[in-house]
């Protein structure tokens, strides 16, 4: 279970803040082998994780300033994106009261744990001596790799490009 990449961050309660996690989810991808549809996972991976982020500051939180910790990992075996959360905030999570929303009645608030759920493989959340803790796993699939053929297989021997003749 090997990491690739990790980086841990104390982020204030504080929503403009969370404009940094575009470049934060940019910086650990560029430290993975190529992924297939790289900008729609980066696009994904930074969705999960905001939405995860504004749950934490506006629900656990509930507008009162604190701040929390966010880490996240690029590990291999399999390629996979981890990022987990932890704080302090006063509100408890219930996995036992939260249902997925009627998309049907179009809500307007209400989407965030049923996205991260669409986005994410694996979603877990914990509560130990009043620590909230989340973790979100997304498996990454390598881009198939391209075989190299020699610019010589392709014009010739001489450098120029070969006859089509005998077809």
């Amino acid at each position: 279970m090997g990491v690739l990449y990790s980086a841990t961050s104390t982020l204030p309660t504080d929503l403009e803040k969370l404009v940094l996690l575009e470049g934060m989810v940019a910086e650990l991808l560029s430290a993975a082998p190529t992924v297939e549809n790289s900008e729609l996972v980066h696009y994904n991976l930074t969705l999960a994780t905001h939405e995860l982020c504004v749950n934490i500051i506006e629900h656990a939180f509930n507008g009162v300033q604190g701040d929390f910790t966010l880490r996240m990992s690029l590990r291999n075996d399999p390629l996979r994106f981890e990022a987990e959360t932890e704080d302090r905030g006063s509100r408890v999570f219930s996995n036992s009261d939260w249902s997925p929303p009627k998309l049907d009645d179009t809500p307007v608030r209400g989407l965030g744990i049923w996205l991260i759920r669409q986005l994410m493989d694996f979603v877990l959340y914990t509560n130990n001596d009043g620590v909230n803790h989340w973790r979100i796993v997304k498996q990454l699939q390598p881009a198939p790799q391209i075989a190299h053929v020699p610019a010589q297989a392709i014009m010739g021997q001489n450098g120029t490009a070969g006859s089509a003749r005998g077809f």
